[in-house]
């Protein structure tokens, strides 16, 4: 119970049809927290995925199952992750925002030598092109070992190592596997929803700057909005 996020296991409760959240969970052998399942709830339906009302009739400790909960209980990723995906569907940016939302579901594939801090930071700056986000550096450095791997430049006779680029560059080989593997699995289950990346022949390129402000407004997506009162 502990090791799954609630926001999952309550969408799981929902999909199979079970009684209220709280009734259902509360009957397990460690139930967690009342307040945390309540606020579970709050979450899911910020997120689309429960609605505000059962039956016609507001209830603030419930709601129904909506298709954005259906796709968000399928998917091995945090609930707010899965939003931006969705949100990147809409927008025409899909497949970075699965590569993004995978990469921030594992551990940080950046390294962090001893005594390297400052090449690490220049690293994560060079890959991150001036924007000072982790999402967009994690984007750039797997979309570029994609691109060599597809290329081959790995398998070529006396050509790289992966491993040692991948080392020179601060970068874990065995999160980029992670992430190319989870990648692939949040494809494969996005198929079942018939939620694909779409590739229209006969739609003009978008310009590069347009699509990394689409991007930056996808992210801006995985906050919760938050309002301040300001002072007098």
């Amino acid at each position: 119970m502990q090791r799954c996020p609630l926001e999952l296991t309550v969408l799981k409760v929902k999909k199979l049809g079970l009684d209220e959240p709280r009734a259902m969970l509360g009957l397990c052998l460690d139930p967690p927290d009342l307040g945390d399942i309540e606020r579970a709830v709050l979450v899911l339906k910020e997120v689309s995925a429960l609605t505000t009302v059962v039956g016609g009739t507001f209830c603030p400790y419930d709601g129904e199952l909506t298709f954005v909960g259906k796709v968000m209980a399928g998917l091995p990723i945090d609930v707010c992750l899965t939003k931006m995906i969705l949100l990147g569907f809409v927008f025409g940016v899909m497949e970075d925002c699965i590569i993004m939302a995978a990469c921030l579901s594992i551990q940080s594939m950046f390294s962090r030598p001893f005594q390297k801090l400052l090449e690490v930071y220049k690293s994560r700056m060079a890959w991150a092109e001036g924007s000072f986000s982790d999402c967009l550096a994690m984007l750039k450095a797997y979309k570029v070992w994609q691109d060599m791997k597809r290329q081959g430049a790995f398998s070529r006779r006396n050509g790289l190592n992966e491993r040692e680029w991948a080392s020179r560059n601060f970068l874990q080989y065995k999160r980029l596997l992670e992430v190319e593997q989870l990648v692939r699995e949040i494809q494969m289950r996005l198929g079942k929803f018939n939620i694909r990346c779409l590739d229209l022949p006969n739609q003009a390129p978008v310009n590069q700057d347009k699509h990394l402000v689409i991007l930056r407004m996808v992210i801006c997506g995985l906050s919760t909005p938050i309002i301040l009162p300001r002072g007098p």
